[in-house]
Parts: structure tokens; sequence; C-alpha cells
């Protein structure tokens, strides 16, 4: 699963600057809603698990629909070759965290301001705490 909406919202805007933080927010709401009804057909895990250790993610989904995919190893060389392989976008990087930290002061500054912002992060939030409640991977797991 993307991590908060809160932190979402400042990653979008820096891929899609012209699509704006209510937009995006409603977006990640009704996605995430509409995913619901279909809860035995996937493994949900914390965005911090699957940066942390995807492999771990990919056992527990193994585990639950009888796949067999490999297991990533979560080494310090196989995330900076996977990170190099993709790109700036594909992991941390000095490049990445400046357009973010750029965009993020705006969204914080509507997310304080706006009601209408404010109450749909509200929302989004809510959301999200159900999201991870029905998780059985917790970060460091």
């Amino acid at each position: 699963m993307r991590h908060q909406t809160r932190n979402v919202s400042p990653s979008q805007a820096a891929e899609s600057p012209a699509i704006s933080f209510a937009l995006q927010i409603n977006a990640w709401i009704a996605f995430y809603d509409s995913l619901l009804r279909h809860r035995d057909r996937y493994v949900i895990a914390p965005f911090e698990t699957v940066i942390g250790d995807i492999g771990v993610v990919t056992a527990a989904l193994n585990k639950e629909f009888g796949t067999d995919f490999d297991l990533f190893e979560h080494t310090s060389e196989n995330v900076a070759a996977l990170h190099q392989e993709r790109g700036y976008h594909a992991g941390p990087s000095k490049q990445r965290s400046a357009i973010k930290e750029g965009v993020r002061s705006a969204f914080e500054r509507q997310a304080d301001s706006n009601p209408t912002v404010k109450a749909r992060l509200s929302d989004a939030t809510r959301l999200y705490e159900r999201w991870i409640s029905m998780s059985s991977l917790h970060a460091n797991s």
C-alpha cells in the first residue's frame, strides 16, 4: 500500500504538478475505498514494510495465494542496483528529495488553511488506518 496521503500527495504533485492536492486526495480515497470489497484478493503491507524488505511481502503473497514468486534479497547492493537501473524516481536521491520538499511546504500550507483539503485529509487518514489495521505485515516484520 502506498503510504499515507499526507506523504503521497507531495510525491504525486512532484510527478504531476497540474493536479491539485484536493483532487489527489480524492483520487487516493476513491482508489483505496474501491478496493475494500476485494479484500480476499490481495495482501496488505504498509509502505514502510514494502520499502524495508519487499521479500517479506512476496513471501506473504506466496503463502496466501500458493504462488512461488522469487523473493528479493534485500541487501544494500541489490537495492542500489535496483535504484540505479530504474532512475532517480525509483528510490531515494538528492534530486527526488529536493523536488518533494519543494512541493511538501505548499501541501502543508493547503492542508492547514483549506477546510476542504483538511477534511478530506482526515478522511484519508482514517481510511489508511483502517487498511493498516487489516495488515498482518508491519514495518520491520
